[in-house]
């Protein structure tokens, strides 16, 4: 938390700096308290695209507590005669985050808000946002991970398991698929005997929600009309290939969907 006090400081500095004045800052900007962030606007026209700085800066701060990931580049290059050699460096270190944040506003605890000589807003604010809160939003970070696999087809019935491995609460909504019958005798029976279809392909849709899968498997008995042979499916030989979509949305309402073939 202190290199973001740093950061934070160091922001002020600079913009003390682009603005030609020295600003005092607020005393929770020089002693962020554990569990909180301390973030500042740069100017602005107005109070609310100040405030929405000051919580972008919070944003970034948290963003690398969630996710941070470096990528650091060191190239020297020699260049010219060996009597007069040149030497060029280039040493590069990137920073990208990502991540989910949500309630960043409705945590801010304190606030401070001025106007510079240029008629320009800043705003600081200290927004409480203690590790158990960011430990919440590593693990909706990560996202679920939602996979289905069909355990047995008989008839019209088929039973299928869907499992979240990743510890994020999915609730399932609907099942879709297709069945696609290909006939094996086709070719004899339009060779020989009268015309009929080469394969045939059917869709299904099945309501299932909302149930709720979360580190967990869960079966579901589906009674799927379509997978059932009828005579016509007998006499051509028809073998069946099914896909499975199951379609739901996660503990924030993104959506979450994962595909099986049998």
């Amino acid at each position: 938390m202190h290199c973001f006090k740093q950061i934070v400081i160091s922001l002020i500095v600079l913009l003390s700096v682009s603005t030609g004045l020295a600003i005092e800052l607020p005393d929770f900007m020089l002693r962020i308290p554990p569990g909180h962030f301390a973030g500042v606007s740069v100017p602005c026209d107005n109070f609310r695209k100040a405030k929405e700085s000051a919580v972008a800066d919070v944003a970034a701060q948290i963003l690398g507590c969630i996710n941070a990931k470096y990528n650091h580049i060191y190239q020297s290059t020699f260049s010219g005669s060996p009597q007069s050699p040149q030497m060029k460096i280039s040493d590069d270190l990137q920073k990208t985050a990502s991540g989910i944040i949500l309630d960043i506003e409705k945590q801010i605890v304190r606030s401070l808000y001025s106007r510079n000589s240029f008629e320009k807003h800043v705003i600081f604010i200290l927004v409480k946002y203690p590790d158990a809160k960011i430990q919440e939003m590593r693990r909706l970070s990560k996202g679920s991970r939602l996979s289905v696999s069909v355990e047995s087809i008989s008839g019209s019935q088929a039973q299928i398991k869907v499992t979240e491995s990743n510890g994020v609460s999915v609730t399932l909504g609907a099942i879709k698929g297709t069945i696609h019958k290909t006939y094996s005798f086709a070719r004899f029976y339009n060779f020989c005997i009268w015309k009929v279809p080469y394969e045939s392909q059917h869709s299904f849709s099945i309501a299932v929600g909302p149930i709720s899968v979360y580190e967990n498997s869960i079966m579901l008995e589906l009674n799927i009309r379509q997978l059932g042979k009828d005579w016509t499916d007998w006499l051509l030989g028809a073998s069946t290939a099914v896909t499975f979509e199951i379609k739901g949305f996660d503990e924030i309402g993104r959506p979450v969907r994962a595909f099986c073939k049998y």
